[in-house]
């Protein structure tokens, strides 16, 4: 049986990127992206989360959401939002919504939607 040494580009490479595109990673900042978390996309990083510390206003979302995804446009930018007391939307003035047990119960697509 012969064993094959694999070199960059291989299937090493494939595999930590294979492995980066299943996580996601939070962050310290509003409108910078730390260089640390730059690398991790670079090496294929599945997305972003944000949360209160990343948020102040809705333009300011807009905007770090917009330099996360010059990184790499396919780049997942996700939000905890379950809503009662885990609000990171709301300093950025986002309408109070129903939670997802609530909208479950309830059973309506179109209202979930």
């Amino acid at each position: 049986m012969s064993h094959h040494a694999y070199g960059p580009g291989d299937l090493s490479e494939s595999l930590d990127e294979a492995a980066h595109r299943c996580l996601v990673a939070g962050f310290d900042g509003t409108t910078a992206v730390p260089d640390t978390l730059k690398r991790l996309v670079d090496r294929g990083l599945g997305g972003v989360i944000l949360f209160t510390r990343n948020i102040r206003d809705a333009g300011q979302v807009r905007e770090l959401t917009d330099t996360l995804r010059e990184l790499r446009p396919d780049l997942l930018v996700a939000i905890d939002s379950e809503g009662g007391g885990i609000g990171h939307l709301a300093g950025a003035g986002a309408p109070e919504v129903p939670g997802s047990r609530a909208l479950g119960a309830v059973d309506d697509p179109a209202l979930t939607a």
